[in-house]
């Protein structure tokens, strides 16, 4: 996994209009059908080298999840995207259309670091924002155009409040932690954690806010950390 880009390095990612989809969308992703898994490959075409086999879904019972980038019609006429992968390296690989489905994304949570806050944007409305807690500057959270990888419902008495919203990155400086050092946004019950560099990663969020705001971040969603 390559070190998170200094904040002036994050560019405004516009993703690749895919004619067939709706062109106004902020966003697409790919999801692996019912009973089907999908490959992920180096370049459009089997005859490249296998990134990494999915199956149809992963530990959280979720379906395997991916942010799309682009669509390639290749020689032989078959349909691939170039996608986002939830591993901490590979972070990009190519996986067949016919293999999943693809979703547009109308809204895009965008988590701002410096000024510790989150927001929830529709096309061009801001449909809220929340103050947020990041991580401390020996583990800090990443930055980059990631998406919501899964949602793992915990007890609101827990470690991870109201549940764990996990990303499709990593942390840099714990690849030991459980999960693989996954970076995540969850619940707390501390307004003391709020507005500060404390975790070690996750994004912290009141345990009420984040259960408002839990059907309304499907899978796939595009969630930028500038």
């Amino acid at each position: 996994m390559q070190l998170a880009p200094e904040r002036d390095a994050i560019p405004t990612v516009i993703p690749t209009v895919i004619p067939t989809l709706d062109t106004k969308a902020v966003g697409w992703s790919a999801s692996t059908k019912k009973d089907q898994g999908t490959t992920a490959y180096a370049t459009p075409t089997t005859d490249s080298t296998p990134i990494a086999l999915f199956p149809a879904q992963n530990e959280f019972s979720d379906r395997y999840t991916f942010r799309v980038w682009e669509e390639h019609q290749n020689d032989s006429g078959d349909i691939w995207y170039r996608v986002q992968l939830p591993l901490r390296s590979p972070t990009e690989g190519w996986i067949p259309a016919s293999q999943v489905v693809v979703t547009s994304h109308q809204k895009r949570f965008v988590i701002d670091t410096s000024a510790h806050t989150a927001t929830l944007h529709e096309r061009e409305e801001v449909l809220g924002t929340w103050r947020v807690g990041i991580g401390k500057t020996s583990t800090p959270t990443p930055l980059g155009n990631f998406y919501l990888w899964t949602k793992w419902e915990k007890n609101v008495n827990s470690v991870y409040g109201r549940g764990v919203l996990g990303l499709s990155t990593h942390s840099e400086a714990l690849p030991g932690w459980p999960g693989g050092g996954r970076i995540g946004i969850h619940g707390t019950f501390r307004t003391s954690d709020l507005a500060r560099n404390i975790s070690h990663g996750c994004i912290r969020m009141l345990n009420k806010e984040l259960d408002a705001l839990w059907n309304l971040l499907p899978l796939g969603m595009p969630i930028d950390i500038v």
